[in-house]
């Protein structure tokens, strides 16, 4: 498996982008700069932004900081732990002239005065109080190890009484901060901030407010690596007040006027997520460090010589490796089968892909642990279905339990997916297929019509082991927000609000997700319905479940299956014609209706029953 965290290695041909970065960053005529790297969730940012830090790192002339706000989100003020980080930073790594350390002092004392500003004190205040520690609580004591022979005193009690206008700090500032990369020889400062997005937006405006202060400052540049849409969020949020469609941009207006140099990483292509998935394969299984790099630098190479859909995989391997691993042999056959349904489902997404191949390769380790013989493969194919349709894995787990692992009814479904030329040399399939309203979803919605027409077929297969490894997901409770990106956790959260408005933004804003976090957001909402004990808020999750659902049609015949297993007691009359809205005009009108009657003839609901049998008249 790997790890979850981010990395230095390239698996995905970053370079183009490495290199665009540092022409900026050296370019004396585009300092001092913003450069905002912008990416989906999981979408590799910290990684390209780890691969940015280590080529500028190779310049001594250049200083590079790292500051991930995230950290001390709820310790700090943002504003003042940036402005000192980055104090801290220069201290730390550069030597000092005396008139150096002195302007060290200076800018410290002004980020005293704002830190007590904040807290209602006068500036200087924690010098009054506490000495030279009231400084020293900014930050790491051994940082000012370095400013030993500085008259901390003298230098805080220069000019005490003189009091300074915000407008003349921030020049002062700006004057001595400058004066400082000069007097440590510091010709580039590059300032590298991760993890906005993942803070409040409180914080992400007060960083970015600390930003402004530099921007003026020569020779600096700043590189924030974000979610672009959480950061316009956090705008909008900070201004509420500006009304109509003003609003709507405003977050965006924001970031123009703050970051120069936008840089978006685009979704990576079936063939480039095929590359990077059997790249990190490779990775897994070619112990020799040195022939690994050697392959990834000829597979990269040939990347770069031809943009348009050129990947490594099965066939490209054998060319390259005069001698492929057999475990690599059987995963690049894995790969051939998984990568285009991932690439489609998560937009090319890698870490969400990462995550689901260290599900299944955990689930394999699992198998043998225990000495089952299971199909990776095969394996892989109930993932797919388990992480982007739920409720009909959910199904397929009921079908198998009642008969020993092998259900008739995937053998029926494979037959109805079969194209005439598969079924007219075969009597036996050429029948027409006796299937149900419930599994003609199956067939009728395209996602699941293309499952079962992909290999391996599981028509023969005994699926418990597969089932008794994934228990775990087929449990009520478990969380899965823990793999959504963090816009569809900001769109979960908004349709949970109580307010209609806050809701109908959200399903609006659902159709910008990737089939993967709408998948989830829809797993969660079901999940909220299952376990809500009050009647009230219950009817609450399902009419907001039918709104979303108008905004995700392709999750329509998870609906169905959701609302199929729900015991009738547990819904209301509303939910009837919200059914009959849902599948008007859809494939699935058949299933809907054997839905109603369903609720027609419960007889633990009687007003649910009544209203159902009504409609039923109507519809015949």
């Amino acid at each position: 498996m790997w790890s979850d965290n981010d990395t230095s290695i390239d698996f995905i041909d970053y370079k183009h982008l490495v290199d665009g970065v540092e022409a900026i960053v050296k370019n004396d005529d585009l300092t001092p700069c913003t450069i905002g790297l912008y990416g989906d969730w999981g979408s590799g940012k910290s990684s390209l932004l780890r691969m940015i830090e280590s080529r500028l790192d190779q310049d001594n002339n250049i200083l590079t900081i790292k500051f991930n706000g995230w950290l001390f989100e709820g310790y700090e003020d943002a504003k003042v732990v940036l402005m000192s980080t980055i104090l801290e930073e220069i201290i730390s790594k550069r030597t000092f002239t005396a008139e150096a350390k002195k302007l060290a002092i200076k800018l410290f004392k002004r980020i005293d005065k704002m830190k007590m500003l904040k807290l209602g004190l006068k500036g200087g205040m924690a010098f009054a109080t506490m000495g030279p520690a009231g400084v020293a609580a900014l930050g790491a004591t051994e940082i000012y190890k370095g400013l030993a022979e500085t008259d901390y005193e003298g230098l805080f009690r220069e000019d005490e009484e003189k009091d300074e206008s915000a407008t003349m700090g921030i020049r002062q500032f700006h004057l001595e901060f400058e004066q400082l990369l000069q007097d440590t020889k510091i010709k580039r400062l590059v300032v590298c901030i991760d993890d906005l997005d993942r803070c409040l937006p409180d914080t992400i405006i007060a960083t970015l407010e600390a930003i402004k202060l530099f921007l003026f400052t020569k020779n600096s540049a700043f590189i924030i690596c974000a979610d672009e849409r959480i950061i316009e969020y956090a705008v909008r949020k900070r201004f509420p007040e500006i009304p109509g469609g003003e609003r709507l941009d405003v977050g965006r207006d924001y970031l123009e006027k703050l970051i120069q140099f936008p840089i978006r990483i685009p979704h990576m292509s079936a063939s480039e997520l095929e590359t990077y998935v059997n790249l990190l394969f490779s990775k897994l299984y070619i112990r020799d460090e040195q022939k690994f790099q050697k392959l990834r630098d000829t597979v990269l190479a040939n990347k770069a010589t031809s943009i348009f859909g050129s990947s490594y995989n099965f066939d490209v391997a054998q060319k390259i490796l005069t001698n492929v691993p057999v475990e690599l042999n059987h995963a690049l056959v894995l790969s051939q089968q998984i990568t285009p349904v991932l690439a489609a489902n998560l937009h090319g997404n890698p870490r969400q892909s990462k995550r689901f191949l260290n599900m299944l390769l955990m689930r394999a380790a699992m198998a043998k642990s225990k000495e089952v013989a299971i199909d990776n493969r095969i394996l892989a194919k109930l993932m797919l279905l388990e992480y982007f349709r739920k409720e009909s894995f959910t199904k397929l787990y009921a079908l198998q339990v009642t008969q020993d692992g092998v259900p008739n009814e995937i053998k029926t479904l494979e037959i109805a997916c079969l194209t005439p030329d598969q079924t007219s040399q075969d009597p036996e399939l050429s029948a027409e297929p006796d299937i149900s309203p419930e599994l003609e979803l199956w067939v009728k919605d395209p996602w699941l019509h293309s499952w079962l027409k992909s290999e391996p077929k599981l028509s023969s297969i005994d699926l418990r082991s597969y089932f008794y490894f994934s228990r775990d997901q087929l449990s009520a409770s478990i969380i899965v927000s823990r793999r959504m990106s963090s816009l569809a956790q900001t769109i979960l959260g908004k349709l949970m609000h109580s307010s209609e408005a806050i809701q109908r933004q959200a399903i609006s804003d659902s159709g910008q997700l990737n089939a993967g976090d709408a998948s989830a957001i829809f797993d969660s909402l079901t999940q909220k319905i299952k376990q809500e004990g009050d009647k009230v808020y219950r009817e609450a999750l399902v009419t907001t479940l039918f709104g979303y659902i108008e905004s995700r049609k392709e999750l329509t015949s998870q609906l169905l299956e959701f609302l199929a297993s729900m015991a009738p007691e547990n819904l209301t009359p509303t939910a009837i014609p919200q059914l009959l809205k849902a599948i008007k005009g859809s494939p699935f009108e058949k299933t809907g209706s054997s839905i109603l009657k369903k609720w027609s003839e419960n007889t633990t609901n009687t007003s649910l029953a009544k209203i159902a049998k009504s409609r039923i008249t109507k519809i015949n």
